[in-house]
């Protein structure tokens, strides 16, 4: 018979690692990012560059099939309920509605939805990498340009368990109307490179935001972050949908979602802005459609 020592040993050691492995983390990458040297004061965005395998692992890749064309756009993965495991994620609007017609819909059909969570290089997905189609889907109206909330929640037909390759973004509490200043945020995805060409690993910028006065009718500063850049820098097709996440006490946080992108005179110069969706701003809508979906899954 084994010693009672040792087997007290032994369940206490199975209890720490089972409250390891059953506590939520977010935001907290199992592959540390590359960080470009801080850039002081700049508040443009910076040059962009590929990023480690799996260091954004909330990135998700969205393609969606709309009027016979399949388009692509970013999202994040996120955490919900201090779960270890997703079937959440955050895009744009514009990504799932036909914006051919002023944004006033149609929200394009889930099944017309197919999600990639875990992947690196689009070009060498593999078994390893979970596809998906979703299930449910809401967007965010975009008719008032002036009011538009670019915002979409969509429900996997899963829930993905939290691994070294996947993992959901923390959200922000929804009085965080801005990161922490001095904040490292950075923007990912598979757009359009400086060459033209199309990303096919995953790119990563990093992003300061412009905390000045901006005035332009797309822009609404209560919904909306905003970031400089330069021409051939930044967010590009391809991109939207994506998250803007910055480093928090050792914790990435969803603060933005990447949306449009507008031009404004100053000082006989044209500047160039990013805009993203607040994501503080859209937190109850956000509870509110999650609580929809669940109802309506109930009652098939």
């Amino acid at each position: 018979m084994q010693p009672l020592p040792h087997v007290l040993f032994f369940v206490i050691s199975s209890a720490i690692l089972s409250l390891k492995l059953s506590k939520a983390i977010c935001g907290q990458p199992h592959v540390k990012p590359l960080l470009s040297p801080a850039k002081g004061a700049s508040n443009r965005i910076s040059y962009g560059f590929e990023a480690r395998p799996h260091s954004h692992p909330w990135q998700v890749l969205l393609f969606v099939t709309m009027n016979g064309e399949t388009r692509k756009c970013g999202a994040s993965l996120i955490q919900w309920k201090d779960s270890n495991a997703s079937d959440l994620v955050l895009t744009a609007s514009h990504c799932v509605v036909d914006v051919e017609k002023m944004g006033s819909g149609p929200v394009v059909s889930a099944e017309k939805i197919h999600a990639y969570v875990g992947v690196h290089d689009i070009t060498e997905i593999d078994p390893m990498v979970n596809k998906l189609t979703v299930v449910a889907v809401a967007a965010g109206t975009l008719q008032d340009v002036s009011h538009m909330e670019d915002v979409a929640i969509l429900k996997l037909e899963r829930k993905i368990n939290f691994d070294h390759n996947i993992q959901g973004i923390c959200l922000p509490s929804a009085s965080e109307k801005l990161p922490p200043e001095g904040s490292r945020c950075f923007v990912t995805g598979w757009g359009i490179l400086e060459t033209g060409d199309t990303a096919t690993r995953l790119q990563q910028i990093e992003v300061f935001i412009h905390e000045g006065r901006i005035k332009h009718v797309a822009y609404n500063k209560k919904r909306m972050l905003c970031a400089l850049k330069n021409d051939n820098e930044g967010p590009a097709e391809g991109d939207s949908g994506g998250p803007l996440a910055c480093f928090k006490n050792g914790t990435f946080v969803l603060y933005g979602i990447v949306s449009i992108e507008f031009s404004m005179p100053c000082n006989h110069e044209i500047e160039h802005y990013v805009a993203f969706t607040k994501v503080s701003k859209h937190l109850s809508w956000v509870t509110e459609k999650i609580a929809q979906f669940e109802i309506a899954l109930m009652k098939h």
